[in-house]
């Protein structure tokens, strides 16, 4: 996206160089308005068409060049990671159906049953509802209804876990 933008600029660039000899103030200014309306309509344009929506939020798939990389594992260190390890990664392969799949589940009664099964199955957990929250070739994330802790009188109530 950054080399689109700055193409275009090149091209406005480019445009009023050839135009600026030639023409009146007041033409050179509507050239440059009218290069510039088109790069704004054209990058809207790509925008929209990298865009998705999952469940009434719109998401922008951009491409970012990064400098440097930092880990910060689960006690709050930070770790530098080796950018040619972070370039050389391959995406996974369900990513282009991951969204498809947690939607095709949480929106499926049957399916929503076959992951308390799930729930209740593999974690031993015994589950009221679950969602499916995130899917890759490693596996899985699940939210998942269960009994909370057991009050003092003998009571609990279910509470959302991942």
């Amino acid at each position: 996206m950054i080399k689109f933008m700055s193409n275009n600029r090149m091209y406005i660039e480019e445009k009023w160089r050839h135009s600026s000899a030639y023409l009146d103030r007041e033409t050179q200014a509507r050239l440059a308005g009218e290069s510039l309306k088109e790069v704004i309509s054209s990058e809207s344009s790509m925008i929209e068409k990298f865009s998705y929506s999952v469940l009434d939020k719109k998401y922008v798939v951009l491409k970012f060049n990064p400098s440097s990389c930092m880990y910060i594992d689960s006690n709050g260190g930070t770790h530098e990671v080796d950018l040619e390890e972070v370039q050389a990664t391959k995406p996974d392969p369900l990513s282009s159906y991951t969204m498809s799949l947690i939607d095709g589940i949480n929106q499926s009664e049957a399916r929503r049953r076959a992951l308390i099964l799930f729930c209740i199955t593999h974690l031993n957990k015994n589950a009221k509802d679950a969602y499916l929250l995130s899917i890759d070739r490693k596996g899985l994330d699940v939210l998942g209804k269960v009994l909370g802790p057991i009050r003092s009188d003998g009571s609990g109530e279910y509470e959302w876990r991942e």
